[in-house]
């Protein structure tokens, strides 16, 4: 049985290699027609990178209605966006919760300056791809009545490339992402802070790899995101 008729399919991103936003591409479309002709009702979509595809919501998040997970793993700002009206607006959720930035920094890797620092005009410009992805968002976010609920990066602990770069980055990252649900509206949750530690480093104890969550780590997410979900859709 075809999608359908007015399911909005994006297709992929790119016709000569697959992205990340290309690998749940057929997989997200028939659980987006699944909500749409079961006319479900959806509090929140979660959306991001790896961060967001490895959490299972279902653990936490069952008692605030239906939060879906459309995360993909290596997923960057720009195809978030390209992938948005697909995977949030025409589920029509009350609220957007994104969580992503950290994939857009893998590009500045071998461009660091002699401090070690990432060169100031390539990393201008990866903030530039991911604060214009943002725009585009929040803008189809607001013509479809759907709030915005912006996520800060976390730190990046040990085991981890470029610590003082990507972690200096990140942090510069969200003073912009602040800054833009101070201009359009939403809310900024704080993931920084309830993950780093005194050396400025993601706590160990919460992360398998330095940037990932482990069980610990998602249960401190999830501490973070259920007073907000019980405030906005109260408990079932």
């Amino acid at each position: 049985m075809p999608l359908s008729k007015n399911l909005i399919a994006p297709g992929s991103y790119c016709k000569e290699r697959e992205v990340a936003c290309d690998a749940f591409r057929c997989t997200f479309d028939i659980k987006n027609d699944t909500i749409i002709c079961s006319d479900t009702p959806v509090n929140a979509v979660l959306i991001g990178d790896s961060i967001t595809e490895f959490f299972d919501h279902n653990i936490y998040y069952n008692d605030y209605g239906v939060i879906l997970n459309r995360g993909i793993g290596g997923d960057e700002a720009q195809f978030i966006d390209f992938r948005f009206e697909a995977d949030v607006v025409q589920l029509k959720p009350k609220a957007c919760i994104i969580l992503c930035g950290v994939n857009n920094t893998w590009v500045l890797e071998d461009l660091k300056d002699e401090e070690g620092y990432f060169k100031e005009e390539p990393a201008k410009e990866v903030l530039k791809t991911i604060t214009d992805a943002f725009e585009s968002m929040f803008a189809k976010a607001k013509a479809a009545g759907i709030e915005m609920w912006v996520c800060s990066c976390m730190p990046m602990g040990e085991g981890m490339p470029s610590l003082k770069a990507r972690n200096t980055f990140l942090k510069r990252l969200n003073v912009e992402y602040e800054k833009l649900v101070e201009k359009h509206g939403g809310k900024f949750i704080d993931m920084w802070t309830p993950f780093v530690n005194d050396e400025g480093l993601m706590i160990p104890e919460t992360s398998r790899d330095g940037v990932h969550p482990n069980g610990v780590g998602y249960k401190v997410m999830a501490d973070v995101l259920c007073p907000y979900l019980e405030e906005a859709f109260g408990k079932r």
